[in-house]
């Protein structure tokens, strides 16, 4: 049941996202999209340093 329940919160959550993102005009979809990367190219360089033990 957990399983289920989550399932639906999260379909719950995509179908608002893709709604906001529908209704977004072009320049907020471009900066959402730059924050984005951003943020991607953060978690990324922070697995790495995780990973070689740089941590500290």
């Amino acid at each position: 049941m957990k399983k289920f329940t989550t399932g639906v919160v999260l379909g719950g959550l995509m179908a608002l996202a893709g709604t906001e993102y529908m209704l977004m005009n072009k320049s907020a979809k471009r900066k959402m999209v730059r924050k984005g990367k951003k943020v991607l190219n953060k978690a990324e360089n922070m697995i790495d340093d995780i990973s070689n033990g740089d941590v500290w």
